[in-house]
């Protein structure tokens, strides 16, 4: 060993010479010897890779190339030195499709067992203007709620209602739940997306006649050139007549309905123009600016003023409450010392600052309350729009500064939910009960999923309910009853003392 093993020889001489700790033996040579590692079937190391692969390249979205990487090779050597990590090209080629095949089987035997799925659909562009399409599952197993991503994939093209029928097509007869699917799909109010149901309705109906007259080599094309356009906005109520004599119902994503409302609402903002001008100017300076940035955080440390995403209107919220709750002597002061007067904010302006954080608020929470992954968001709808009309009505009373923009958000409000507003008896119009299922939101699924949600039950319209004792019982007793009974006596007087209320 001495000859062969120079290294490993003298670190067991300098162990012989010194004393061993109390209580155990001198270390032997074979302690000093290189140990083989683990064998690739060898259990220890199908558990760390299979780790290796889930936690770090997929939950942590690591590049493939850390396995090959020196320090982290050495780091997992440091914990462990009898496992060895797979190459870049194992991982690619075989550990990942590996975990990509189970996955899919895992989540063919969910919605194998469910009897009814409903589905969410949506595409969204990255910030290098890459679309991509997803289809997720939802549905019950053994009384527990269970979410499935059926489809994730790169979406070229045009986003027309056909390529977007075609891809959730082929995602569902995937997964042969062609039958299952006979509750709702939840996806956003692009023209497109309503015209892909429609396509999706119609393209069904063919395929049952088709079997039903055992033609089973029949084609069906799409041979009219305007299928392959958006359904323009005011040739919605085409499509549904399609969607209501088929199971499958297109629900709006209540998310990106009030985005669209506080769309509007922004869009009546000219009380606010130097202010908005005047943040968004600041946030791009903090994020530019080095000396402006150094001089920023010796006054407020490590906080910031995020930037605006125009896809989010929840981002403007954040931005205009990052320096509304910012010391605006000491950003005042920041602004002059860097010769920016033209971006200090008068006291009219924080007012109004305040006034306009205080209106978007309501709007913000309920944006991030029906994004929660954990718990079930459809029963938080009927809360939120009832609390939402209420805020409305207070800041249009006392609100200073933007009582146009407070305007404009209520009847944004109103003509998007005109049917739930119409369904709780707040609406300031009067609805048969077949226009107030076709207009937005006017299901009597909303109100039943609030009433059976725990989190929520009657509550909102015990509390927050704006109308009076009679009209309160009268819609508790509808919704009690199933909703699907007729109110034709006092609907009106219902209407009525609810509008005087607001």
């Amino acid at each position: 060993m001495e000859r062969r093993h120079k290294a490993v020889y003298e670190a067991y001489r300098k162990s012989v010479q010194t004393t061993p700790p109390s209580g155990k033996s001198q270390l032997s040579v074979s302690d000093f010897l290189p140990k083989a590692q683990y064998g690739q079937k060898h259990p220890s190391q199908v558990k760390r890779t299979t780790s290796f692969i889930n936690n770090v390249i997929i939950n942590c979205n690591l590049p493939i190339s850390l396995s090959e990487h020196p320090s982290f090779r050495q780091f997992v050597s440091d914990l462990d030195p009898l496992i060895a990590l797979p190459s870049r090209r194992h991982v690619s080629s075989t550990l990942i499709p590996e975990q990509w095949d189970k996955k899919k089987a895992s989540v063919h035997e969910i919605v194998s067992s469910a009897r009814s799925v409903s589905l969410t659909v949506n595409i969204w562009t990255d910030r290098v203007m890459h679309s991509y399409l997803a289809v997720t599952a939802h549905t019950f197993v053994e009384f527990s709620p269970k979410s499935c991503l059926l489809k994730f994939a790169a979406f070229d093209g045009s986003h027309t209602g056909a390529h977007i029928a075609e891809t959730m097509t082929a995602a569902i007869e995937e997964f042969a739940l062609d039958e299952k699917v006979g509750t709702y799909i939840v996806s956003d109010n692009a023209s497109n997306m309503r015209k892909a149901f429609a396509l999706m309705n119609t393209l069904r109906d063919i395929r049952e006649q088709n079997d039903n007259d055992d033609q089973d080599d029949h084609e069906f094309a799409f041979d009219d050139d305007d299928l392959g356009q958006d359904l323009p906005e005011e040739d919605s109520q085409l499509v549904q007549p399609v969607l209501e004599r088929r199971c499958i119902t297109r629900l709006s994503c209540f998310a990106h309905s009030i985005q669209l409302v506080v769309r509007d609402g922004t869009a009546k903002l000219p009380t606010a123009t130097s202010v908005l001008a005047k943040v968004s100017k600041l946030a791009n300076i903090v994020h530019q600016s080095a000396l402006f940035r150094a001089s920023f955080e010796q006054r407020f440390g490590t906080k910031s003023i995020p930037s605006t995403n125009a896809t989010r209107w929840n981002s403007l919220h954040t931005q205009l409450k990052a320096v509304s709750e910012l010391d605006q002597v000491k950003l005042a002061d920041v602004l002059r010392d860097q010769k920016m007067h033209n971006l200090v904010l008068t006291q009219r302006e924080q007012a109004a600052l305040l006034e306009l954080v205080e209106i978007l608020d309501p709007f913000a929470e309920a944006t991030d309350l029906c994004q929660g992954q954990h718990y079930t968001t459809i029963g938080c709808i009927v809360p939120c729009i009832v609390s939402l009309l209420n805020h409305l009505q207070r800041m249009e009373q006392h609100g200073k500064y933007h009582r146009p923009m407070v305007v404009t958000l209520r009847q944004s409000l109103d003509s998007r939910f005109a049917g739930m507003l119409s369904c709780t008896r707040l609406s300031r119009s009067t609805l048969s009960t077949n226009n107030c299922n076709k207009a937005g939101f006017g299901e009597d699924l909303y109100v039943i999923a609030s009433a059976l949600d725990p989190s929520y039950g009657f509550l909102w319209l015990e509390e927050d309910h704006p109308g009076d004792t009679e009209t309160k019982a009268q819609l508790k007793d509808y919704i009690t009853g199933g909703c699907h009974i007729s109110l034709p006596l006092c609907r009106a007087h219902i209407n009525t003392t609810t509008n005087n209320k607001l």
